[in-house]
């Protein structure tokens, strides 16, 4: 994930950790976000402002710096209004853009089941949700692929995906206990058909092809703004 958070900077996550650019990405540094496993994997990662950032960190735990990536501090884990005490290796994070101090987390340890996805209304120093693992996990593919996003103008409606993908009803603490699959349309970059999916809940997916969507050109990066 790279996200621009400024003119010229750029936090990117990576299977070494975290990194920033200030020149617009010709350089990066690497940022120690744990001095104990300086490079830990980082495959969720969400800034708010140039200024607020959240990293996930394999097997470690959720992340958050005040300063723009210099200083880190490890949010809470553990107890009724922590994080899952335990981390598998992916944590995927979003925070809603409407109100930066919704903050998601989609936890998905498939070895201890402690996944679940988890809520923060005040920026990260409470959480609440689900204590089991996500419906969207199917045969603990959820180390390989797991992605949470927050609608854009909603904050209580949440898309998470994996082997499924699914949506929370807009409604909070309600909607995090009561996803539901989705359906979602692909487009191919290079030819004139879109594919539609069925995503799976308890049968399988079916697709569908259709000529209808003029073709569009291949997009080679793409950059996140908070």
């Amino acid at each position: 994930m790279l996200y621009l958070v400024g003119n010229s900077i750029m936090i990117m996550s990576t299977e070494k950790g975290v990194f920033r650019s200030t020149d617009g990405g010709n350089t990066f540094t690497h940022l120690i976000v744990e001095p104990a496993d300086s490079n830990a994997p980082c495959y969720g990662l969400v800034a708010t402002n140039a200024a607020t950032i959240y990293a996930g960190l394999s097997f470690r735990g959720v992340y958050k710096s005040f300063n723009g990536g210099f200083t880190w501090t490890k949010l809470p884990s553990g107890g009724p209004n922590g994080l899952p005490g335990t981390a598998g290796s992916t944590i995927s994070l979003d925070a809603s853009k409407s109100d930066p101090a919704i903050v998601y987390a989609a936890y998905t340890d498939t070895n201890n089941n402690q996944g679940g996805i988890y809520k923060s209304t005040d920026a990260g120093q409470t959480w609440f949700g689900g204590n089991s693992l996500p419906t969207y996990i199917d045969n603990k593919q959820g180390s390989h692929v797991n992605v949470i996003r927050v609608h854009p103008q909603d904050p209580d409606r949440v898309y998470a995906g994996g082997v499924s993908m699914l949506v929370t009803p807009t409604g909070g603490l309600v909607g995090l206990n009561s996803i539901e699959p989705i359906t979602v349309t692909m487009i191919s970059p290079t030819s004139s058909s879109s594919h539609r999916i069925q995503s799976r809940s308890s049968s399988a997916a079916t697709a569908e092809s259709s000529s209808r969507i003029p073709p569009r050109s291949p997009l080679t990066t793409q950059l996140r703004r908070p």
